[in-house]
């Protein structure tokens, strides 16, 4: 039932449906690391979309990253994400020095 109603929410609203998708997700009931890296790299690749969520993309790329970094660093899509995000956050912030940890383990130039 909150399957439907999520998808549903997902046609509609997908900005909002974004927002939401941690909420919708029990990670606790995951009990395998590489499921919960998933979630956390598709969630972070949701947000790398948004204009405005840069810092919490890279917190969930940080978490995917905690728990399966071999899978974060081998994922295509993930590569995207980081590249897309380099010039839209600032060098001399926290965040933009996660993010350029993050594509230097991924073996991409920042």
């Amino acid at each position: 039932m909150l399957r439907k109603a999520f998808v549903q929410l997902v046609v509609c609203l997908p900005h909002l449906a974004v927002e939401m998708l941690p909420l919708a997700t029990h990670l606790i009931q995951i009990s395998s690391p590489e499921r919960r890296a998933k979630h956390w790299l598709d969630t972070g690749r949701a947000l790398s979309a948004l204009p405005g969520r840069e810092d919490a993309a890279v917190t969930a790329f940080r978490e995917s990253e905690r728990l399966a970094a071999l899978r974060l660093r081998a994922n295509v899509y993930a590569r995207e994400s980081v590249t897309d995000l380099l010039p839209r956050v600032r060098r001399d912030t926290s965040t933009g020095r996660e993010l350029r940890g993050i594509a230097y383990r991924m073996g991409i130039s920042a």
